[in-house]
């Protein structure tokens, strides 16, 4: 063959091979952008509960979206005045603070229910998981001997363990060492009130209660390295001090006054870190404010906060529309406390019963029986 033959052969051959090599890149590409993001392993993941009610009304709005504001489902429930979350490996529980109302969620799907199976009877000032129970403070009434709330412990089951009256109002609990914490106020019949620190031993069923600081209230407690933490405000909720307990024999050891006030308190590494205006910051062990770890930039007001290993979820309300509104703006922060890595997912909640608002970040493993989806 002649050698120009044989060029004019190799370069139809080449040309052959170019388009044949284009039209696989097209094919590709159609493939990689038409098939493969519609991939469930490329679904959107799920990420955040958001749980809207009415103080009011029954009728709650859960909503589950991802950390790339997508709506993956969303469902009416027969709630109201859902604003407490615990949370626990696992498990997901919001609860009615004047209703007694709750909602579980687990891998194996949703349970609602009533503490002492009384829907009568209130809800809920204070709830948190222990190891295998369950620890919530219905609330109280006025007596004789002051206010007085009904703390009941069950098991993850539902089972009742014990109850127990406790003199308190009550803002949070917590459980470390086979013991649970409650703080809030202790509250008089002449309208006086003072910090008040309640000690459940969880197994033995005792208690004691410790009151402190006249005209403020605890908001927040923490226990970290051997210590007690707990938030206080007085009598305009002006939380700006930090009162530090040994937690073995729950001695007031020092009280610490702050230059801001404090949204919420939490551990990691053995050490105290405040939510603190719109800044992160560590208490160290000589009860001095250490440098400000991360600077945030909410845009609107502080609602809740989780910590879940090494990630710290804040909850903020982007605007405060009144109450005949039905649409809420959130953002919630996903930082990690380790790396200072940050991811800020902002959504808007159309059409709410409600302006009351709870979240929680997935727990793992990820609950996957979902309910049929009401969007």
């Amino acid at each position: 063959m002649p050698k120009i033959e044989k060029a004019k052969t190799k370069l139809i051959i080449l040309n052959v091979l170019f388009i044949l090599s284009c039209a696989v890149s097209v094919l590709a590409y159609r493939y990689l952008t038409n098939v493969n993001l519609s991939a469930p392993s490329l679904k959107p993941k799920p990420a955040y509960y958001l749980m809207s009610s009415s103080m009011l009304n029954k009728g709650a709005q859960l909503s589950l979206i991802s950390r790339t504001n997508d709506l993956i489902n969303k469902e009416s429930l027969n709630l109201q005045d859902i604003s407490k979350v615990a949370l626990t490996s696992g498990r997901i529980l919001f609860a009615g603070e004047r209703a007694n109302n709750l909602l579980e969620i687990t891998e194996k799907g949703q349970k609602q229910f009533h503490l002492l199976d009384n829907p009568a009877y209130s809800g809920v000032t204070a709830i948190c998981y222990g190891k295998d129970q369950l620890i919530s403070v219905m609330n109280g009434n006025m007596t004789k001997e002051g206010y007085q709330s009904l703390l009941v412990v069950q098991d993850l089951a539902g089972n009742l363990l014990f109850q127990k009256v406790i003199p308190l109002f009550a803002q949070k609990a917590v459980v470390n060492g086979g013991k649970a914490y409650i703080v809030g106020a202790a509250v008089k019949n002449d309208g006086n009130f003072a910090c008040a620190l309640t000690v459940v031993d969880l197994q033995a069923k005792t208690s004691a209660t410790y009151e402190t600081e006249a005209e403020h209230k605890y908001k927040d407690v923490i226990a970290c390295a051997g210590k007690l933490y707990c938030l206080s405000g007085d009598r305009n909720a002006i939380h700006k001090e930090i009162h530090i307990y040994d937690s073995e024999t729950l001695k007031l050891n020092e009280k610490i006054y702050l230059p801001e006030e404090a949204a919420a308190l939490f551990e990691f590494n053995d050490k105290l870190h405040l939510l603190i205006g719109n800044k992160i910051q560590t208490l160290s062990a000589a009860g001095k404010l250490e440098k400000e770890l991360y600077t945030l930039k909410p845009n609107g007001h502080f609602v809740q906060a989780h910590k879940q290993g090494e990630h710290l979820y804040i909850l903020y309300k982007q605007s405060e529309a009144g109450s005949e509104s039905r649409t809420i703006k959130v953002q919630i922060v996903d930082l990690h406390l380790r790396y200072g890595s940050k991811v800020a997912t902002d959504y808007t909640l159309e059409n709410q019963p409600g302006q009351l608002l709870a979240f929680a970040p997935l727990p793992t493993p990820i609950p996957l029986q979902l309910p049929t989806p009401t969007l």
